[in-house]
């Protein structure tokens, strides 16, 4: 199947990294994906900074997974880091992180996640992760189908 767009994960651990990329193999999705490894690295590649200015290269994203616990600059400075751009559009951010923590949940989505999706523990799971991405489709074409919610509810 051609690849329809780009999902920037970022992600310090290697393991998650590995079991996505099994994922996104087996199950034969629309896109591909781009790891980095910190949220500075996030926030390079947003901003088209340094190699990251090479889109050919380092595709526009359509969407951002996002894990909150990672060193240099954690998923919430990155969220913060996105609200502050103002003048120019970013795609959307869905918090992947093993922590279910209501207040985290809750400071995420007050920051701009659109969704908080658990972090698969097997390939099985993560198969089914990819599989309910692929619904998404980047900018321009119709969604195929919407992808359920877990995000906390609006404090």
């Amino acid at each position: 199947m051609a690849r329809k767009g780009t999902i920037l994960l970022v992600e310090d651990d290697t393991h998650d990294v590995e079991l996505l990329q099994l994922a996104f193999t087996h199950a034969g999705v629309s896109f591909s994906f781009i790891s980095v490894s910190d949220g500075g690295e996030a926030v390079k590649y947003l901003a088209r900074e340094g190699q990251y200015a090479d889109r050919e290269k380092f595709p526009e994203p359509f969407l951002v997974l996002l894990d909150l616990a990672m060193p240099v600059m954690d998923g919430f400075d990155v969220l913060r880091w996105i609200q502050e751009q103002k003048t120019v559009s970013m795609p959307p951010v869905f918090v992947f992180s093993y922590s279910r923590i209501e207040k985290e949940m809750q400071l995420a989505a007050k920051l701009g996640a659109k969704l908080f999706l658990s972090k698969p523990v097997d390939l099985e799971s993560a198969i089914d992760l990819v599989k309910q991405l692929d619904v998404l489709n980047p900018p321009g074409e119709e969604p195929q189908a919407p992808l359920p919610s877990t995000a906390p509810p609006p404090a």
